[in-house]
């Protein structure tokens, strides 16, 4: 038993001596070199740890170079970490001591898109017309490819890839975009109208939307007229007006309107006065024209002129301030006007008090 004993341990000691100096005191070359980053793009002042993979991993060459291909746009410290410094693209190159291959991984370094808000004159838009919905990009020094542009609804409503939205039919569309890599995106309900309502009789609710309205006249030599009643009879009156160019109408569901020599268009959709010539017409202030003071004169020296300032489009209970002037007078009369109010004109010209 004894000998045994010596023979084992004779064995082991035999293996600790072939092993041992190899551990201890050997090096373990390099077979392969990696390197990876998490993305090749940063934004300016952003830190990113470029990863180093060595084959086989316990190796004890573990020693890599970093430069870079300009300092102005990307900085990379001994470790790998790189940091984005100013709009542009830069190259790291990683080296061995000894080797003559090098890596590489090019950065893009900028100002991503963090931020796409839609402008839109209005979420609503009248059947058959267009409009062009912007894109802001956020911030303004970000640099991007095209967009991409998209609705849910194509048969409601088709868009662009420049942003183009063309109205088909009623109903609601979602306006959809997007960076091509689909990292920002956001998108905007969109509301498609009847475009206008030409003259007839309106059942308010059913026939035609509650809201606000801009009446035209039709084009004929005859003035527009229209008249709001309780009832579908025409029997009980609740206001009416003759107007020369355009006039304006708030209506509520249940009542009725009657449109002769006229037509109606959604105060969401209606276009602004241009500044042509008109006649006898009701201006929205702040819509058709802008805040301030105003001289009014009169346009015929037969006939007298009327103005008024209304707080409402067509109750003559909410009229603020209203004023005739005589045919033989060239008077000028000064009105402090206020936004969301109407300016109607009888026989008078306006214009804008710049004194």
């Amino acid at each position: 038993m004894k000998n045994i004993k010596i023979y084992l341990y004779g064995i082991l000691s035999f293996l600790a001596f072939i092993t041992l100096p190899v551990t201890a005191t050997s090096d373990i070359p390099l077979m392969g070199l990696q390197i990876r980053s998490e993305t090749n793009r940063l934004k300016v002042g952003e830190e990113l740890q470029i990863q180093t993979i060595f084959t086989p991993s316990n190796t004890t060459e573990r020693e890599v170079f970093f430069t870079t291909t300009n300092k102005e746009i990307l900085s990379v410290d001994p470790l790998g970490k790189v940091k984005g410094l100013a709009d542009g693209k830069a190259v790291v190159y990683a080296s061995v001591p000894g080797r003559k291959q090098r890596l590489k991984l090019t950065f893009r370094v900028g100002y991503p898109v963090e931020t796409i808000v839609l402008d839109l004159d209005s979420k609503t838009i009248g059947v058959g017309n267009s409009t062009l919905v912007k894109a802001n990009i956020l911030p303004i020094k970000a640099k991007h490819s095209p967009l991409k542009w998209s609705v849910s609804d194509d048969n409601v409503a088709q868009i662009s890839q420049n942003g183009e939205l063309i109205a088909k039919k009623k109903g609601e569309v979602t306006v959809r975009v997007q960076t091509l890599d689909g990292t920002v995106k956001t998108q905007q309900k969109i509301k498609v109208i009847q475009s206008f309502f030409k003259p007839n009789l309106y059942e308010v609710g059913k026939s035609i939307p509650a809201g606000e309205y801009k009446i035209f006249n039709a084009g004929n030599d005859a003035r527009g007229n229209w008249s709001l009643f309780k009832d579908e009879n025409q029997k009980s009156l609740l206001d009416q007006n003759i107007f020369g160019s355009f006039d304006y109408i708030r209506v509520e569901d249940g009542q009725f309107i009657l449109l002769k020599n006229a037509y109606a268009i959604p105060i969401d959709i209606a276009p602004k006065y241009n500044g042509e010539e008109y006649y006898d017409s009701k201006f929205k202030l702040g819509f058709d024209l802008p805040i301030g003071q105003y001289k009014i004169q009169n346009n015929n020296s037969t006939k007298d002129s009327y103005w008024a300032v209304l707080k409402h489009p067509s109750a003559s209970e909410n009229i603020r301030k209203f004023g005739i002037l005589s045919g033989q007078s060239d008077l000028s009369v000064s009105t402090a006007t206020h936004d969301n109010e109407y300016l109607e004109l009888y026989n008078c010209i306006v214009e804008l008090d710049e004194e």
